[in-house]
């Protein structure tokens, strides 16, 4: 919702497509809304996908995901505080996919 709030704003703020993808490509807040809506959306697609295929998982199943999660997020940080200097857009999605692939 805030995202596609923030995209309306800016269309009308901007009133050039030019000048708003400008925007929300540079702007930090556009980076944290989009990325929010974006790990927003997966977790509704994993929930929707498992409800639809699974039909719903058990608590055990829902906690080794968890903790597989919480290992891969302090795996990422660790790699992205490594390699820093060298992130762009293009290594971050090979990193994601990289991490997509391995559950």
């Amino acid at each position: 919702m805030a995202a596609l709030l923030l995209v309306l704003h800016t269309l009308r703020t901007r009133q050039q497509f030019y000048l708003t993808v400008m925007y929300l490509q540079s702007s930090k807040l556009s980076y944290v809304v989009m990325g929010n809506a974006v790990v927003a959306m997966g977790v509704s697609t994993f929930g929707m996908v498992t409800k639809l295929f699974l039909g719903g998982l058990r608590v055990n199943e829902r906690d080794a995901i968890g903790e597989h999660i919480r290992w891969d997020v302090t795996e990422t940080c660790l790699a992205l505080t490594i390699f820093r200097s060298e992130m762009d857009v293009a290594t971050a999605v090979r990193f994601l996919g990289l991490v997509i692939v391995k559950w």
